[in-house]
Order: structure tokens, then C-alpha cells, then sequence
């Protein structure tokens, strides 16, 4: 009984912690890295990465069209667009979860239509007249004529729910208001309503959203993409390793520095000490180098997860046309990311120094050269050995 109930806690709390880490990631994306507020005009750059058009506006201040800018997160250089700022393309699928998030929160708020004095709670919100309404004001709506073919959601449903996505969500026709966006156009690669594909893309090849959506959901590009996260990950952890290696091979040259120190008279204490500080000089020079080919791998392990994590959402929140609309982004990025150097020749690139000491063949009467020097040579990481030879010629 005891290890029952044991187990049904250990459930309940992996589902805890999943749901904890699932909704810090939904909060993620819904939040501005330069303001770190709850984005407000969502525009995104040709590296995916999205801010608010008033911070991006202030970041590309000053900035005319066609120069390049660099992302504030990712400082990826990009051209500002003919139209200037305001030409930057609307991220839908963020805009379109923050109105759901909104909606979801007019549940127990007062109904927008009742004609009495008293109005009733609210109990369903219409998605395309973005009004809420009670329950009585909810079928009479629908009984209307521009109303008869309006999608209502349940407000305590949708607030109970907790999860949040674009799914249900009906996407409108830029062109015609009243007009649902069901095709996709592989011609122009836009989406449209029906209508729009009847007076506009009749010649084009078109396909439903949903067949494209489901189609770029199974491609390889996610799997190249964990790929190349996994590929990162087994970097960062050779190079950490091997770092570990080396710092454990400058600790045993210094030991070795220091025990012959040790044999020697007072006469070479002093030598002895440069000497280790030099060892410590070179040390941290080379964990410099180390570190920045540790921050490259870093940087592109953040890319590659923040893209990663904003693909997951995409695709298991974002609607059809969502998805149709950033599916040439998402491939486009992909290949970028794909392309960065730090996939493969960050390790390849670092040369790290051989440690060699040679100690000294003359006689005790100078401490230099009894107790020995370090010398220094380069060799591939792929080696990374750290070479100590002690030959004593020590005259009595």
C-alpha cells in the first residue's frame, strides 16, 4: 500500500514539473527579450527571432531603409525593409496566442450586450465580433443573420483548460473580413480564403493548410534540427572534458615543478616561484581560448534550443495557416543554423600549448637554471597532451 501511494506521488509530480517547465517555455515566447514584457505588435526578423515593433523600432532607431541591422538576440545581420520598420513581418501565430490568452481571461466578466441594467456573467465569447457574451446573449447571436455563422467558445472551458493555442482559432481572410483562410498557394507561397484562391490564384497549384501543415510537421528538418542540438551538446561535453584533462595536466606539472623545488637549496626558492606563476600565466591563457570556443558552442547550443523550442510551439500550437505562413522561415532558418561553424570546426580550430619543463644540467651556482624551465609548444586539441620531461643533470 505504502509503495502505491509512493508511486501515484511520484507521478503527480513529474506531471508538476512537466507542466512547470511547459508553461516557463509557453511564457518564454510570449515575452520580449529586449523590454521582457509581454510583447505588444509582435514583429519577427528574417532569423525568427521576435520583439515588440516599438522595441524594435527603438533598437533600429535612426536606421534607413535597406541597411543592415543586427538582432538583438542573436545578432544576426539583416536588411531593413523598403517599407522600413513597419515592413518587418507580423509574427501571426505569437499575436494570435496572446489573444487567445486574453480571451481566456474575460471569463466572469460582465456580458458586453446584456440590455439590462444587471448585466450576466459572461459564458462565451464570439471569435469573430471579439465580443463575450451570456448565455441568452449567446443563442440570440447566433440566431441573427451575420451572426448564424459565428464560431462561440465556452469561456470557463477554454480558462480550465489551461492550455492555449491557435488551433480552434478561425484565421480571416486579409482581403475578405468574412472569409476563413483554408488554402495555401505553393505558387506564390501565401495563404488564402477561398475566395481569394477563386479571383487570384485560380491558375496556381493550391493546397488545403492542413495537407501542407501536416506535411511540413512530419519533415526532416526537426529531425536535422535535434540533430544538430545533439551534435552541440556532445561538443560541450568532449571540450568540458577535455578542459578538465588539461587543467588536471597543468596540476601535475606544477607538482612536479614543486617537488623539485623542494630538493633544491634556498638559493632557487625564488626561481621556483616564477616559475609556477609563468605555469599559472600560461594556464589561464589557455582556458581564455577555451572559454571562447566554449561560448561559441554555447551560443549556437541557445540558437539552436530557442528555435527548437519556438518550432515545438509552432507545431503543436499554431494552426494551419500558422504553420503555412513561417514554414519557408523555419526551413530557411533551419539551413542557417545548420551552416554555423560551430557545428563543425569549433574543436577543430582550438590548438592548445604543450607544457614542457627542462630543468637545468649546470651546477647549483645558478638557481635558473638548476631548477629548470617551461617550454612552450602548440599541438592539436585533438592530441591535448601536456609533455613534462625532467632530466636532472645535476653536478654534486
Amino acid at each position: 500500500m505504502l509503495i502505491f501511494v509512493v508511486d501515484n506521488c511520484r507521478i503527480v509530480l513529474d506531471k508538476m514539473a512537466a507542466a512547470a517547465v511547459h508553461d516557463e517555455q509557453f511564457n518564454k515566447i510570449l515575452h520580449c527579450s529586449i523590454c521582457m514584457d509581454v510583447f505588444t505588435d509582435p514583429r519577427t526578423l528574417p532569423c525568427l527571432h521576435t520583439f515588440c515593433f516599438k522595441c524594435i523600432a527603438d533598437w533600429c532607431k535612426n536606421t534607413q531603409p535597406g541597411v543592415k541591422v543586427t538582432c538583438p538576440e542573436c545578432r544576426q545581420e539583416c536588411v531593413i525593409p523598403d517599407g522600413g520598420i513597419g515592413g518587418l513581418k507580423k509574427n501571426f501565430f505569437i499575436a494570435n496566442l496572446l489573444s487567445m490568452n486574453e480571451i481566456k481571461e474575460k471569463a466572469g466578466d460582465p456580458c458586453e450586450t446584456c440590455a439590462s441594467e444587471v448585466k450576466k456573467v459572461s459564458e462565451m465569447f464570439c471569435l469573430q465580433c471579439e465580443q463575450s457574451y451570456c448565455e441568452s446573449c449567446s443563442k440570440s447571436h447566433l440566431k441573427m443573420k451575420n451572426g448564424m455563422s459565428h464560431k462561440l467558445v465556452h469561456l470557463d472551458e477554454l480558462r480550465s483548460r489551461g492550455d492555449i493555442n491557435n488551433k480552434q482559432l478561425p484565421i480571416f481572410c486579409d482581403k475578405h473580413a468574412d472569409k476563413v483562410v483554408e488554402l495555401y498557394c505553393l505558387d506564390d507561397e501565401v495563404v488564402c480564403c477561398l475566395m481569394c484562391g477563386f479571383l487570384d490564384h485560380r491558375l496556381h497549384n493550391c493546397e488545403e493548410t492542413k495537407k501542407i501543415a501536416n506535411q511540413f510537421r512530419s519533415g526532416k528538418w526537426k529531425q536535422d534540427l535535434q540533430t544538430a542540438l545533439s551534435k552541440v551538446n556532445e561538443k560541450l561535453e568532449v571540450l568540458n572534458s577535455r578542459k578538465l584533462s588539461f587543467f588536471d595536466q597543468i596540476k601535475s606539472v606544477e607538482k612536479v615543478i614543486c617537488e623539485e623545488a623542494d630538493k633544491k637549496i634556498q638559493l632557487i626558492k625564488n626561481h621556483k616561484q616564477k616559475l609556477v606563476s609563468l605555469l599559472h600565466k600560461i594556464k589561464s591563457s589557455h582556458e581564455q581560448e577555451i572559454d571562447v570556443v566554449s561560448q561559441e558552442l554555447t551560443e549556437a547550443k541557445a540558437l539552436l534550443s530557442s528555435f527548437t523550442d519556438y518550432c515545438d510551439e509552432l507545431l503543436k500550437k499554431g494552426s494551419d495557416v500558422d504553420i503555412c505562413r513561417e514554414k519557408n522561415s523555419l526551413c530557411r532558418r533551419t539551413e542557417e543554423l545548420m551552416g554555423m561553424k560551430a557545428l563543425e570546426d569549433a574543436l577543430e580550430k582550438l590548438r592548445v600549448t604543450n607544457v614542457i619543463f627542462s630543468p637545468s644540467s649546470t651546477t647549483l651556482e645558478d638557481s635558473k637554471s638548476v631548477l629548470g624551465e617551461i617550454a612552450i609548444g602548440e599541438s592539436h586539441i585533438s592530441s591535448f597532451n601536456l609533455l613534462v620531461v625532467m632530466k636532472y643533470m645535476i653536478k654534486l
